[in-house]
Parts: structure tokens; sequence; C-alpha cells
């Protein structure tokens, strides 16, 4: 009869054990995924998302849109942080709805003088989720237009 009573507590012991882990699964999941990313110029009026897969702008571009498609366990809040050479230059809070594919987007004005390396940094629950590299740089010249060439070299 004992051997019955510790058959029924270790099964119930088990299941207890089993629902435990299962529980703490489901907390470890993250709350926000970033699904998809897009930085473009210009974006028509009503639209939410970018048409581009661009990273490479000129410094005359002006404003950059940064748009985010977020899968979302809940409402909530992310950010982007907007970081030019290392530095921080701009953080904009953006509500986000519960969705499989929730999109939004932020914009920054560029300065034709901040040539190089830029990112966007999405964070959520303070953790950055994903980073978002991208460059301003001033366009390419001909080659022909390069350096002249002196008579002396020629």
């Amino acid at each position: 009869m004992k051997s019955k009573g510790m058959s029924v507590f270790w099964v119930f012991f088990f299941v207890l054990l089993m629902q435990s882990g299962v529980n703490a699964q489901q907390e470890t999941k993250p709350k926000f995924k970033v699904v998809d990313t897009a930085f473009c110029s210009d974006i028509e009026p009503g639209e939410k998302w970018c048409d581009s897969s661009d990273i490479n702008f000129t410094p005359d571009v002006g404003e950059l849109y940064c748009c985010t498609k977020i899968f979302a366990t809940e409402d909530g809040e992310i950010y982007h942080n907007w970081i030019y050479n290392g530095k921080a230059m701009a953080s904009v809070e953006l509500k986000v709805l519960r969705s499989g594919g929730y999109r939004t987007r932020s914009v920054k004005s560029i300065f034709p003088k901040q040539i190089g390396e830029w990112r966007v940094e999405v964070v959520a629950e303070g953790e950055v989720i994903s980073t978002l590299p991208f460059v301003i740089a001033p366009p390419e010249q001909p080659e022909d237009e390069q350096s002249p060439v002196s008579s002396d070299e020629q």
C-alpha cells in the first residue's frame, strides 16, 4: 500500500515539475521581436513603410525614416536610438500594439556635415533587440573628375 502512495506522490511531483518548466519557458519568451526593417528618405502620405533596401545615403538626404516591423506579444513601447559615429543623437519612443507584424517608424534630420557611420538601435525593455546600420557618404566622383593630371605628368 505504501508503494502505491509513493507512486502517486512521484507522479504528482513530476507533473508539478513539468508545469513549472512550461511556465518558466513562457516567462522568458521576448515580448518584442524585430521582423523587418528598412530606411528611406521619403514616405508617401498615409503610408507607414519604406519600400527600399538602401543603407547608403548622400549628405543631402535631408531626413531619413527608419521603419521597423515588430512582432509583439503585448502592447508596449520600443525606442529608436539614432547613433552617429558612436554618439547618441536622438531617442524616439514608439508605441507598439500586440501584433504579428506591427509597423512603426521614426524620422531623423540628417545635416550635410554628418558624414560617417550611423546606426539605429531598436530598444525594448531596456535591451537592444536589433541594430540597423547605415552610412552617410559623399557621392563618388567619376574617375575623370577625381584628380586632374598636370601637363608634366603626361
